[in-house]
């Protein structure tokens, strides 16, 4: 039983050395004319890197693999019609930024530099899944313990109700 719980106090007490320790609650404002029954929820996930990929069918999707990179996701959630079928509707954004933090500034076709997604979830037939932004630009500014992320991008074809967006992730 103390082998135990020796072999169990070593494992909680190993650390990585890449990651980044943020507050679980980021202060989060959405720059876009978006509906007021709606949830936003913003989060950086440390060590992971993004993998785009496409299925047999020419669908992309996306992998999370184990890297030293942090991933910015911001997802919006509208709030679902009562009694009515088929009423989910979500929209996520993620970007890839390398650690150390340091300001970045990009647009068009630049936002490839840090694998810009846009997601698009709901029952709309043909503009369903994920979509590789190359319109917009967006701006990463860490100032002292607040990264602030900024950007407005435009997917071709694919309807948004996000297109804009302004974050700030306080963090230790």
């Amino acid at each position: 039983m103390r082998w135990l719980i020796l072999c169990l106090f070593g494992l909680i007490s190993c650390k990585s050395q890449h990651q980044i320790n943020l507050k679980l609650t980021p202060e989060v404002s959405i720059s876009a004319p978006l509906p007021t029954k709606a949830i936003t929820n913003a989060v950086l996930i440390p060590n992971v890197e993004l993998l785009l990929k496409a299925d047999e069918f020419g669908n992309d999707y996306l992998e999370l693999v184990p890297s030293d990179k942090l991933v910015f996701k911001l997802q919006y959630l509208r709030e679902q019609l009562p009694n009515t079928a088929d009423s989910q509707y979500e929209e996520v954004v993620y970007v890839e930024l390398t650690p150390p933090l340091t300001e970045v500034h990009l647009s068009g076709n630049q936002l490839a530099q840090v694998k810009m997604t846009f997601g698009r979830f709901c029952y709309c037939k043909g503009t369903s899944g994920y979509f590789r932004v190359s319109q917009g630009n967006l701006s990463v500014v860490p100032q002292g313990k607040t990264l602030h992320i900024t950007a407005a991008f435009q997917v071709d074809g694919i309807p948004q109700e996000m297109d804009a967006l302004k974050v700030s992730f306080h963090y230790n």
